[in-house]
C-alpha cells in the first residue's frame, strides 16, 4: 500500500516520497494521519539551523492528529475508529526528571521529527502510550493544535501566572500568540512584544489588550506605563533573539519571573546583577507532556481558546514539502501552516 511521507533529506532538500507501511510494531497504533501543523522548528530543520543535532534522512511533522486504523496491543484503551492526538515525547521513564513527574526534561528524550522519524506521512505506526484521544466532532486542524498550545499552557504553569498579574511576551508568533491565549485563560494579562505590526495586528483580535513595536517604540517606557511603574510581574521570552534575552531583565518587575523558552541563538553574557538586585526568578522551559497536552485539547474542544485565529494558511499534504520550502525563504509571510489529508 502506498504511502507518502514527507522527507527532509539534508538541509534545502525535502521532498514525498512513498515509504510503504511496514509491519505495525507491538504496543503501537495506526493512525490514518489527517493534519500536520508545521512548526518553527520544522523550518529549522529544513534550514539546517537547528540547535539539535538531526539525523538526516528525517521524516518530519510532530503536531498531528488522525484516526486509528489498526492496534496492536492486547486490552488497549483505544479502539479502530478513535480520533487521536499524538505526543512526539518519547522519555525513557527512569531518569532523575522523569522519576520526579518532569519527562520532559527527560535526559534522554526522543522526539519525533527531531531525534527519530516524525509522522508527516499518510498512515503512521506511533505508540499506544503516547496518544491522546478527543471527540469525534472535533475538527482535525484544531485537534492538531494541541501540541503547540500545550507548549504554551508548560510555559504558564511553570510561570504560575495568575489572574491581574502582566506579562511581557517577547514574539507574537505560534508561540508567542498560543502563550498569549494560555495567560489570557488564566486572567492575566499579556503584554505583545514584536517588530512586525502584523503579527502585533493579530494579537488584538484574539484578546491581547497591550502591544509593543520594539523596532519603533520604547518598550521599557511603554511596560511602564501600562504597569503604571512596576514593570511586568512576568516575562516570557520566546524568540530566541539574544537581545530579547538580555531585555527581559529590563521588562521584569522586582521580585518578578521570567522563563526562556526560546533558543538564543548563541551564547550570551547577562547582567545577573540585576537578577540579584531586583531578587527574579529567571526559569527554563523545553518541550510538554502527555498530560497538558491531553489539557491542550480539551480547552481548545471546550471554546476556551481560539487557536485558529492564528492559522493563517491551510494547505493539502501533497503541497507539504515545497510549502515548508517557501516559508523557509518568506518568514515574513505567515504564522502557523497547517496540511491536511
Amino acid at each position: 500500500m502506498r504511502n507518502n511521507a514527507v522527507i527532509i533529506d539534508k538541509p534545502n532538500e525535502i521532498a514525498m516520497r512513498d515509504i510503504g507501511l511496514g509491519e505495525l510494531p507491538r504496543g503501537s497504533a495506526r493512525i490514518a494521519v489527517k493534519a500536520i501543523g508545521i512548526c518553527g522548528s520544522d523550518i529549522n530543520y529544513f534550514k539546517g539551523s537547528a540547535q539539535t543535532k538531526i539525523p538526516y534522512p528525517l521524516i518530519m511533522g510532530h503536531e498531528v492528529s488522525g484516526e486509528v486504523v489498526e492496534l496492536n496491543e492486547e486490552g488497549s484503551a483505544f479502539a479502530v475508529g478513535d480520533h487521536v492526538i499524538l505526543s512526539p515525547y518519547s522519555p525513557c521513564g527512569h531518569c532523575y526528571p522523569c522519576s520526579i513527574g518532569r519527562s520532559n526534561c527527560c535526559i534522554d528524550i526522543k522526539v519525533y521529527g527531531t531525534h527519530i522519524n516524525g509522522c508527516a506521512m499518510e498512515v503512521c505506526a506511533h505508540p499506544v502510550r503516547c496518544l491522546a484521544e478527543v471527540p469525534r466532532d472535533m475538527p482535525w486542524t484544531k485537534a492538531a493544535m494541541a501540541e503547540p498550545f500545550a507548549i504554551a499552557l508548560h510555559g504558564v504553569a511553570r510561570l504560575r501566572l495568575a489572574a491581574g498579574e502582566h506579562v511581557v511576551i517577547i514574539g507574537a508568533g505560534a508561540i508567542g500568540s498560543l502563550s498569549a491565549m494560555a495567560a489570557l485563560s488564566t486572567g492575566a494579562i499579556p503584554i505583545m512584544l514584536d517588530i512586525a505590526d502584523s503579527k502585533l495586528k493579530l494579537a488584538t483580535t484574539y484578546g491581547a489588550q497591550f502591544t509593543v513595536n520594539t523596532r519603533t517604540e520604547d518598550a521599557v517606557a511603554r511596560i511602564r506605563e501600562i504597569t503604571q511603574g512596576r514593570m511586568a510581574e512576568a516575562v516570557m521570552e520566546i524568540s530566541g533573539a539574544n537581545e530579547a534575552v538580555v531585555s527581559t531583565l529590563d521588562y521584569v518587575a522586582n521580585a518578578g519571573r521570567i522563563i526562556l523558552t526560546g533558543w538564543a541563538k548563541s551564547p550570551l553574557m547577562l547582567d545577573t546583577r540585576l537578577i540579584t538586585r531586583k531578587e527574579v526568578d529567571v526559569l527554563g522551559q523545553r518541550n510538554t507532556d502527555l498530560a497538558e497536552i491531553s489539557r491542550a485539547a480539551q480547552l481548545i474542544a471546550a471554546g476556551t481558546v481560539d487557536v485558529m485565529s492564528i492559522v493563517t494558511r491551510t494547505v493539502r499534504f501533497d503541497e507539504m514539502a515545497g510549502t515548508v520550502a517557501h516559508m523557509a525563504e518568506h518568514p515574513e509571510e505567515n504564522i502557523k501552516v497547517m496540511a491536511t489529508l
